[in-house]
Protein backbone atom coordinates (compact mmCIF):
# COMPACT_ATOMS: atom_id res chain seq x y z
CA UNK A 1 0.00 0.00 0.00
CA UNK A 2 2.71 2.20 0.70
CA UNK A 3 4.87 1.49 -2.56
CA UNK A 4 0.92 3.04 -4.41
CA UNK A 5 1.00 5.80 -2.27
CA UNK A 6 4.23 7.09 -3.31
CA UNK A 7 3.97 6.70 -6.79
CA UNK A 8 0.60 7.86 -6.86
CA UNK A 9 1.89 10.91 -4.54
CA UNK A 10 4.92 11.46 -7.61
CA UNK A 11 2.07 10.96 -10.63
CA UNK A 12 0.26 13.71 -8.77
CA UNK A 13 3.30 15.81 -8.37
CA UNK A 14 4.05 15.33 -11.90
CA UNK A 15 0.72 16.19 -12.70
CA UNK A 16 0.33 19.19 -11.01
CA UNK A 17 3.61 20.18 -13.24
CA UNK A 18 1.47 19.65 -15.92
CA UNK A 19 3.34 16.87 -16.86
CA UNK A 20 1.12 14.46 -18.20
CA UNK A 21 2.22 11.59 -20.39
CA UNK A 22 4.33 10.85 -17.52
CA UNK A 23 1.59 10.75 -14.52
CA UNK A 24 -0.83 8.90 -16.58
CA UNK A 25 1.93 6.38 -17.38
CA UNK A 26 1.98 6.37 -13.32
CA UNK A 27 -1.36 6.08 -12.96
CA UNK A 28 -1.93 3.39 -15.19
CA UNK A 29 1.05 1.54 -13.71
CA UNK A 30 -0.89 2.01 -10.34
CA UNK A 31 -4.48 0.32 -11.81
CA UNK A 32 -2.18 -2.59 -12.84
CA UNK A 33 -1.34 -3.74 -9.11
CA UNK A 34 -4.91 -2.31 -7.93
CA UNK A 35 -7.75 -1.64 -10.39
CA UNK A 36 -10.09 -0.68 -8.29
CA UNK A 37 -7.93 2.54 -7.46
CA UNK A 38 -10.50 5.26 -7.02
CA UNK A 39 -7.81 8.48 -7.38
CA UNK A 40 -6.02 6.45 -9.84
CA UNK A 41 -9.27 6.46 -12.18
CA UNK A 42 -10.40 10.25 -11.10
CA UNK A 43 -7.14 11.82 -12.29
CA UNK A 44 -6.23 9.45 -15.63
CA UNK A 45 -9.63 11.16 -16.16
CA UNK A 46 -9.25 14.77 -15.02
CA UNK A 47 -5.67 14.27 -17.62
CA UNK A 48 -8.24 12.86 -20.30
CA UNK A 49 -10.53 16.04 -20.00
CA UNK A 50 -7.63 18.67 -19.57
CA UNK A 51 -6.71 17.19 -23.14
CA UNK A 52 -10.05 17.39 -24.55
CA UNK A 53 -10.77 13.70 -24.81
CA UNK A 54 -14.20 14.27 -23.28
CA UNK A 55 -15.75 10.57 -24.18
CA UNK A 56 -12.84 8.65 -22.09
CA UNK A 57 -12.89 11.39 -19.14
CA UNK A 58 -16.26 10.89 -18.60
CA UNK A 59 -15.36 7.02 -18.70
CA UNK A 60 -12.60 7.28 -16.50
CA UNK A 61 -14.70 9.28 -13.72
CA UNK A 62 -17.49 7.40 -13.73
CA UNK A 63 -15.21 4.48 -13.08
CA UNK A 64 -13.53 6.23 -9.72
CA UNK A 65 -17.24 7.35 -8.50
CA UNK A 66 -18.36 3.49 -8.85
CA UNK A 67 -15.17 2.13 -6.92
CA UNK A 68 -15.57 5.45 -4.14
CA UNK A 69 -19.54 6.71 -4.96
CA UNK A 70 -18.99 8.93 -2.11
CA UNK A 71 -16.66 11.09 -2.91
CA UNK A 72 -17.87 14.40 -3.56
CA UNK A 73 -14.84 15.42 -5.75
CA UNK A 74 -15.49 12.62 -7.81
CA UNK A 75 -18.91 14.23 -8.31
CA UNK A 76 -17.94 18.00 -8.47
CA UNK A 77 -15.39 17.30 -11.42
CA UNK A 78 -17.87 14.89 -13.47
CA UNK A 79 -20.59 18.04 -12.88
CA UNK A 80 -17.63 20.65 -14.06
CA UNK A 81 -16.66 18.70 -17.08
CA UNK A 82 -20.78 18.69 -17.46
CA UNK A 83 -20.78 22.63 -17.16
CA UNK A 84 -17.73 23.72 -18.94
CA UNK A 85 -17.52 21.86 -21.81
CA UNK A 86 -19.70 22.38 -24.84
CA UNK A 87 -19.06 19.27 -26.08
CA UNK A 88 -20.01 17.21 -23.09
CA UNK A 89 -23.32 16.07 -24.66
CA UNK A 90 -21.81 14.76 -27.64
CA UNK A 91 -18.96 12.85 -25.33
CA UNK A 92 -21.94 11.08 -22.82
CA UNK A 93 -23.70 9.95 -26.54
CA UNK A 94 -20.65 8.50 -27.86
CA UNK A 95 -20.52 6.73 -24.49
CA UNK A 96 -24.06 5.55 -24.51
CA UNK A 97 -25.13 7.98 -21.61
CA UNK A 98 -27.38 11.23 -21.54
CA UNK A 99 -27.11 14.28 -19.16
CA UNK A 100 -30.67 13.02 -17.38
CA UNK A 101 -28.81 9.96 -15.83
CA UNK A 102 -26.53 12.18 -13.76
CA UNK A 103 -28.02 13.57 -10.04
CA UNK A 104 -24.94 16.08 -9.74
CA UNK A 105 -24.17 17.29 -6.17
CA UNK A 106 -21.98 19.01 -4.35
CA UNK A 107 -20.62 19.28 -0.33
CA UNK A 108 -19.53 22.49 -0.08
CA UNK A 109 -18.36 23.98 3.32
CA UNK A 110 -19.79 27.17 4.39
CA UNK A 111 -18.75 29.61 6.80
CA UNK A 112 -21.56 32.38 7.78
CA UNK A 113 -21.81 35.48 9.54
CA UNK A 114 -22.95 39.01 9.49
CA UNK A 115 -18.93 40.11 10.96
CA UNK A 116 -16.83 39.64 7.71
CA UNK A 117 -13.69 38.27 10.27
CA UNK A 118 -15.75 35.78 12.01
CA UNK A 119 -17.12 34.69 9.08
CA UNK A 120 -12.82 33.85 7.80
CA UNK A 121 -12.01 33.04 11.01
CA UNK A 122 -14.35 29.93 11.41
CA UNK A 123 -14.05 29.24 7.61
CA UNK A 124 -10.02 29.08 8.25
CA UNK A 125 -9.90 26.57 11.28
CA UNK A 126 -12.28 24.46 9.69
CA UNK A 127 -9.80 24.50 6.15
CA UNK A 128 -6.62 24.23 8.66
CA UNK A 129 -8.88 20.86 10.00
CA UNK A 130 -9.28 19.39 6.76
CA UNK A 131 -5.75 20.53 5.34
CA UNK A 132 -3.88 18.40 8.50
CA UNK A 133 -6.56 15.81 8.11
CA UNK A 134 -6.42 14.98 4.38
CA UNK A 135 -2.40 13.31 3.71
CA UNK A 136 -2.49 15.14 0.11
CA UNK A 137 -4.84 17.40 -1.22
CA UNK A 138 -3.19 18.37 -4.46
CA UNK A 139 -4.83 15.88 -6.83
CA UNK A 140 -7.93 17.89 -6.19
CA UNK A 141 -6.77 21.18 -6.25
CA UNK A 142 -4.92 20.27 -9.79
CA UNK A 143 -5.96 23.64 -12.38
CA UNK A 144 -6.42 26.21 -9.21
CA UNK A 145 -2.80 27.40 -9.21
CA UNK A 146 -1.72 25.97 -5.98
CA UNK A 147 1.57 23.81 -5.96
CA UNK A 148 1.82 20.78 -4.41
CA UNK A 149 5.22 21.85 -2.64
CA UNK A 150 3.38 24.66 -0.82
CA UNK A 151 0.85 22.53 0.27
CA UNK A 152 2.99 19.77 1.82
CA UNK A 153 4.91 22.50 3.61
CA UNK A 154 2.00 24.30 4.69
CA UNK A 155 0.63 21.26 6.18
CA UNK A 156 4.06 20.79 8.34
CA UNK A 157 3.56 24.27 9.45
CA UNK A 158 0.31 23.55 10.35
CA UNK A 159 0.59 20.28 12.49
CA UNK A 160 3.86 21.52 14.05
CA UNK A 161 1.80 25.02 15.06
CA UNK A 162 -1.23 22.93 16.32
CA UNK A 163 0.78 20.99 18.20
CA UNK A 164 2.67 23.55 19.71
CA UNK A 165 0.19 26.06 19.91
CA UNK A 166 -3.09 25.46 18.94
CA UNK A 167 -5.61 25.16 16.41
CA UNK A 168 -5.93 29.07 16.06
CA UNK A 169 -2.09 29.80 15.41
CA UNK A 170 -2.31 27.28 13.05
CA UNK A 171 -5.18 28.48 11.23
CA UNK A 172 -3.68 31.98 11.22
CA UNK A 173 -1.74 30.59 8.82
CA UNK A 174 -3.95 29.46 6.31
CA UNK A 175 -4.10 32.69 3.29
CA UNK A 176 -7.30 34.37 2.54
CA UNK A 177 -7.10 32.99 -1.26
CA UNK A 178 -6.99 29.16 0.11
CA UNK A 179 -10.08 29.47 2.40
CA UNK A 180 -11.81 31.15 -0.53
CA UNK A 181 -10.96 28.65 -2.51
CA UNK A 182 -12.24 25.87 -0.15
CA UNK A 183 -15.14 27.61 1.42
CA UNK A 184 -17.92 29.67 0.44
CA UNK A 185 -17.78 32.66 3.16
CA UNK A 186 -19.66 35.37 3.55
CA UNK A 187 -23.17 36.58 5.27
CA UNK A 188 -26.20 34.50 4.75
CA UNK A 189 -27.57 36.65 2.25
CA UNK A 190 -23.87 36.10 0.28
CA UNK A 191 -23.52 32.43 0.98
CA UNK A 192 -27.09 31.77 -0.32
CA UNK A 193 -26.31 33.66 -3.51
CA UNK A 194 -23.37 31.90 -4.65
CA UNK A 195 -25.04 28.61 -3.80
CA UNK A 196 -27.65 29.07 -6.22
CA UNK A 197 -25.22 30.47 -8.69
CA UNK A 198 -23.48 26.51 -8.40
CA UNK A 199 -26.96 25.67 -9.32
CA UNK A 200 -27.16 27.87 -11.75
CA UNK A 201 -24.21 26.08 -13.54
CA UNK A 202 -25.45 23.01 -14.29
CA UNK A 203 -25.45 21.34 -10.76
CA UNK A 204 -28.64 19.27 -9.11
CA UNK A 205 -28.24 20.36 -5.33
CA UNK A 206 -25.52 21.41 -3.40
CA UNK A 207 -25.21 20.26 0.48
CA UNK A 208 -23.92 23.12 2.63
CA UNK A 209 -21.35 21.96 5.64
CA UNK A 210 -21.23 24.27 8.45
CA UNK A 211 -18.41 25.33 9.65
CA UNK A 212 -18.46 25.32 13.54
CA UNK A 213 -18.51 28.55 15.47
CA UNK A 214 -19.30 29.37 18.65
CA UNK A 215 -23.05 30.83 16.44
CA UNK A 216 -23.20 27.89 14.51
CA UNK A 217 -26.64 27.56 14.97
CA UNK A 218 -27.70 30.33 14.24
CA UNK A 219 -25.86 30.72 11.18
CA UNK A 220 -27.27 27.48 9.90
CA UNK A 221 -30.81 29.17 10.52
CA UNK A 222 -30.41 31.94 8.58
CA UNK A 223 -28.25 30.88 5.53
CA UNK A 224 -31.36 28.63 5.44
CA UNK A 225 -33.70 31.14 5.85
CA UNK A 226 -31.74 33.52 2.93
CA UNK A 227 -31.75 30.06 1.12
CA UNK A 228 -35.55 29.76 1.52
CA UNK A 229 -35.82 33.25 0.33
CA UNK A 230 -34.40 32.74 -2.90
CA UNK A 231 -36.76 30.05 -3.78
CA UNK A 232 -34.68 26.79 -2.53
CA UNK A 233 -35.89 24.11 -0.76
Amino acid sequence: MTDVQDTFGQAAALHQQGRLDEAEALYRQILETEPGHADAHHMLGVGACQRGDLEQGVRLIERAIAASPNDAVFHNNLGNALRENKRIDEALGAAGRSRDEYDLGALVLTAVSDDPEQAMCVARRSVAYYLMAIPDVSPRLIGTGVERAELVALRASLHDANANDGIETAAALIPDDLVHLLAVVGTADEVAQRLAELLRLGLDRVAPHHALGADAPASVRQLGAAVKALGGS
